[in-house]
């Protein structure tokens, strides 16, 4: 199958860079005993995403090592993180096997990246059995506008591309008629939500679809929008 499916991995590096800036803005003085357990969990995490931002092959190593401790421990975001690094081989040994594990485990405390995560790896067959139905049903939770998801201020960008990549993949699902009747109708409402939310497979789709006019009637004023769009 041709890999439709492009993965996150950009996304992890970007979120590096961010989260490392916002380290030393993160812990305030005088909270509450929870809200201390809270922020110490948290300075665990973020000395671990410092470790990787450094990038020499000691904190490569150790990084993980603290990301398990935490993912263990129920931490969503870390067993988020930890699936990435498996995924990615940055700092482990590349199994997606494991990735699949731990974004398991945050996607269960329903963590949007891990979701999105999985439903990528369900859909490309890697690490687990593919599975267009469990992939749609993880894309269709991450759309529901009933859920409501308690994320961090700095998240809520990721947040907003990870809806646009489920808007896009979802497309992508109804158009090829991956484990569903083919529905280029609703096909196209969904690249169009995911183009106007910043989602680029999206857009370029849309604009070649509309230029070419083989699946849709054929528009230049469309084909050029979303060229533009880009």
């Amino acid at each position: 199958m041709p890999r439709l499916f492009a993965t996150q991995t950009g996304f992890w590096f970007g979120r590096v860079l961010f989260l490392a800036a916002l380290v030393s803005l993160w812990v305030s003085p005088g909270l509450r005993s929870e809200e201390s357990d809270d922020a110490q969990i948290e300075e665990e995490y973020f000395t671990a995403i410092r470790l990787l931002y450094r990038g020499d092959i000691e904190s490569l190593k150790k990084a993980p090592r603290l990301l398990k401790k935490l993912a263990v421990a129920g931490h969503a975001r870390s067993q988020d993180a930890l699936g990435t690094l498996y995924r990615q081989g940055l700092g482990v040994i590349q199994s997606d096997k494991q990735a699949v594990r731990w974004f398991e485990e945050a996607a269960e405390q329903s963590y949007p990246n891990s979701m999105l995560s999985l439903a990528e790896l369900y859909l490309e067959g890697l690490g687990v059995e593919q599975d267009y139905a469990k992939a749609r049903e993880l894309l269709e939770r991450l759309l529901d506008p009933e859920a409501k998801y308690e994320v961090r201020i700095e998240d809520f960008s990721q947040l907003r591309r990870a809806k646009a990549r489920s808007s896009y993949l979802l497309g992508v699902i109804h158009s090829s008629g991956f484990g569903v009747d083919e529905n280029m109708e609703k096909a196209i409402v969904l690249f169009e939500t995911a183009a106007h939310s910043g989602d680029q497979d999206a857009t370029m789709y849309l604009a070649i679809t509309y230029a070419e006019g083989t699946k849709v009637e054929k528009s230049v004023d469309k084909a050029k929008e979303y060229f533009e769009l880009l």
